[in-house]
């Protein structure tokens, strides 16, 4: 409670800074991402998913989420694709090749990558990888994982599609095989600290993190942190909240994770904490209305949103329908024209690369930093201390895909610019 107290304090703190001096800048800034409001936000009940859903890794593409197939109940999988719009709602988005459930997903250059998985009650774990194509909802198979396996963890990083961890046909894994979507070739990565599964994962400040999950029967509370420059490590700062097939995703530089299971069997929790890099603790906020574990979560605008999930023992579980949004406070439209005059970028649109340019009036310590369209962070640019005039740098996206690019600029520690680019 005093964690939580103090970093309540601090949040109001900075709120008063933005009040009294730059108002327009916090404004766009929480239009833009979610600040955990501690003391305000809370999770608000949407309308139900068209059927139920566990095991399921949502992806995110072009402002709507795609949930692929999941557990209808303890002996069924659902073959189908739905889509949720957050203006339109539902709608049906094609069909997958089998009945599928655990899939682990990632968003790439305009297709839909999904790995591995399992069909159910049989339990026979796949090793294909799809694409799918949200334009036609076609899926093609364009290769095939090393190893067979369900309930890994997956992100993008530096231009890769990294999968950790798992359960395959030896038990709980802790390899990382590394998959490059550019030539569709296979590497391998520095393995895990701990064969682990029922793991989620995102990536923070350049790293990736690996916030728990179990094994044998058992949830824990460790943090993995993958530096590419030192590897695997564990993180002094243990979660609250030992858990283990939970949702795992960042936000405005912070690493939220909700929901779970404690132990393999019947306990299943509504907790929601937070990691800040600027704090090094976890930080608990507003739990969610519906406890689950097996649930999957996206982030929209900086809103985050968890889907369906389930309860009860495993084998014999209840899969839910319910989604939830923790929604972030809106800004005026003023406020983002204000904001445009500031960063520049040429060109705009760019292909491959766009210089950035910005002016400074007096000496300071400067870090711009680049975000995708969720809100998560790209590579930051600069982070130094810059005399007054004229500045420019060069972001090189060649590695990246299409989208949409968000610039921030932070002076002296305050949140001062951001600036919208995009990459065709």
């Amino acid at each position: 409670m005093e964690n939580l107290a103090n970093a309540t304090i601090k949040n109001v703190a900075m709120k008063k800074i933005f009040k009294n001096t730059v108002p327009f800048w916090a404004a766009l800034f929480l239009s833009l991402f979610s600040l955990p409001c501690l003391s305000q936000q809370q999770w608000q009940i949407l309308d139900n998913m068209p059927t139920v859903a566990g095991a399921i890794d949502p992806a995110v593409f072009d402002g709507k989420v795609y949930v692929f197939g999941g557990k209808l109940d303890e002996i069924n999988s659902s073959d189908t694709v739905w889509v949720f719009d957050p203006e339109a709602g539902w709608a049906f988005g094609g069909k997958l090749p089998d009945s599928l459930e655990a899939i682990v997903t990632e968003e790439w250059n305009g297709k839909i990558y999904l790995f591995g998985g399992h069909s159910h009650p049989d339990f026979i774990l796949r090793k294909e990888v799809m694409t799918y194509d949200p334009a036609t909802q076609v899926f093609d198979t364009v290769g095939l994982m090393p190893t067979a396996k369900a309930w890994f963890a997956s992100v993008v990083f530096n231009g890769k599609i990294y999968l950790m961890g798992g359960n395959d046909n030896f038990g709980h894994s802790n390899t990382v095989d590394i998959f490059d979507p550019a030539n569709g070739s296979w590497t391998v990565g520095p393995s895990l600290s701990t064969a682990i599964s029922g793991i989620s994962a995102d990536t923070l400040g350049g790293k990736i993190y690996l916030p728990s999950g179990g094994a044998d029967g058992v949830a824990f509370n460790t943090v993995e942190i993958y530096d590419p420059s030192v590897g695997w490590q564990t993180s002094p700062a243990l979660l609250n909240q030992p858990r283990a097939f939970h949702a795992c995703k960042t936000v405005d530089g912070k690493l939220f994770v909700m929901g779970g299971s404690v132990s393999f069997s019947e306990t299943f929790i509504n907790n929601v904490e937070y990691f800040d890099p600027s704090l090094g603790e976890w930080v608990e906020v507003d739990a969610l209305n519906y406890a689950r574990r097996e649930l999957g979560a996206a982030v929209l605008g900086g809103d985050l949103y968890v889907f369906g999930g389930g309860i009860g023992p495993f084998g014999n579980a209840t899969f839910l329908d319910k989604v939830e949004r923790y929604q972030v406070v809106s800004a005026g439209h003023e406020a983002s024209l204000f904001f445009d005059q500031v960063l520049r970028s040429f060109p705009n649109p760019f292909s491959g690369q766009t210089t950035i340019a910005y002016h400074l009036d007096q000496t300071a310590n400067v870090e711009l930093s680049i975000y995708d369209q969720y809100g998560r962070p790209v590579r930051t640019l600069i982070n130094e201390r810059q005399v007054p005039g004229e500045h420019t740098v060069v972001f090189n996206g060649n590695d990246l895909p299409k989208g949409v690019y968000l610039c921030r600029l932070q002076l002296n520690g305050v949140w001062n610019s951001w600036m919208k680019t995009v990459m065709q």
